[in-house]
């Protein structure tokens, strides 16, 4: 464990990959969920949802090659945290085969629970994959027969929907999406910073579109925007002195209505490489003035290096001294977890 000492701030962002596998009891059946990564994962009282995510196509699938090695997955299932269990045989309830199945196979998107009522699951943006058409493809020989065919032809069942934002109702298993949107949300994208506040007000920035969204051309964005849970309205925040475009940085809301964004990727301009940015430099978006400004985290101990990553989690204490960074995916090495006081981003 390492712990850093906050000084000044940038910016960040990037991707992650989790294996789930479980068991369920139920009877003398057992469910094991495939192993998945661009899924989501929301805590909603004493219950865990999963939600989607890519799933590997076995190799015995003839559908499978070095072009089709994902199927997106449309699948929810829960844990209940009201009683200990062991990690290696987890009570995994499947919930796919009731209303709570997705619209749409789903993945890299952003889930945050909050809304009217507090019962609420708000899925952004993320890709989306038609699978009733998907299905129909896989059964017709002449399309899986020709791999340039195939390729013309999945892509068109990706963004089967032009809803930015999805929510799933916990207390009825049920997905819909908020009629009567006032204002115009942003464009579709994944893999954006997201995160709701106490009055309901979810603040999406960033994010990326690239061939699984349907653009040709890999664009990371530095826009942020707001969704007033409540209201059911979108607004674009043109705060001066932005970050550069970027994506995958996780978001940290902080009880002075702050937000740090740490890690991920940027790019300076649509169709470069998007470079790691440092885990010490750190964005920071006042909701209150509307401003942002950077700070920079200096390690306590420099004998150890906390390495750029996307894909990772980043969680503040309950006693709002400390930030604990977990896992996520660096260029060079796999980091387990860190620690960031933010004694002084107040």
């Amino acid at each position: 464990m390492v712990k850093m000492c906050v000084q000044e701030i940038k910016s960040s962002k990037i991707i992650l990959f989790i294996i789930i596998i479980t068991l369920k009891a139920f009877g003398n059946a057992v469910f094991v969920p495939e192993a998945r990564a661009g899924h989501v994962a929301v805590i909603v009282g004493d219950q865990i949802y999963f939600m989607g995510g890519s799933r590997l196509i076995p190799a015995t699938n003839p559908i499978k090659s070095p072009i089709r090695v994902y199927n997106l997955s449309d699948e929810v299932f829960s844990l209940s945290l009201l009683s200990q269990f062991s990690t290696s045989n987890p009570p995994y309830v499947d919930l796919s085969d009731t209303s709570a199945r997705m619209k749409y196979g789903s993945e890299k998107g952003t889930a945050v629970f909050g809304g009217p009522n507090r019962k609420n699951v708000y899925l952004i943006g993320g890709v989306q994959q038609d699978l009733a058409l998907l299905n129909k493809i896989d059964n017709n020989i002449t399309v899986t027969s020709n791999q340039t065919l195939m390729i013309e032809e999945i892509s068109k069942t990706y963004n089967a929907s032009d809803q930015f934002i999805y929510f799933y109702q916990s207390d009825a298993e049920f997905w819909s999406y908020p009629q009567d949107q006032v204002g115009i949300p942003p464009t579709r994208r994944r893999s954006t910073s997201t995160i709701i506040d106490k009055n309901g007000i979810i603040y999406i920035f960033g994010g990326r579109t690239q061939i699984d969204t349907g653009s040709p051309t890999f664009t990371c964005y530095n826009d942020l925007y707001t969704f007033n849970t409540m209201l059911l309205s979108w607004q674009n925040i043109n705060a001066v002195n932005a970050p550069l475009p970027q994506s995958h940085a996780a978001p940290v809301l902080l009880p002075n209505g702050k937000i740090l964004y740490i890690g991920g990727v940027s790019q300076t301009q649509p169709g470069l490489v998007a470079e790691l940015i440092d885990m010490k430099n750190i964005s920071v978006f006042d909701t209150i003035s509307l401003i942002w400004s950077y700070k920079h985290a200096v390690l306590r101990d420099n004998s150890i290096t906390i390495q750029p990553r996307i894909a990772h989690t980043a969680t503040l204490t309950s006693d709002n001294n400390e930030i604990i960074i977990i896992g996520g995916n660096s260029s060079k090495t796999l980091v387990i977890y860190s620690y960031l006081n933010r004694s002084n981003i107040n």
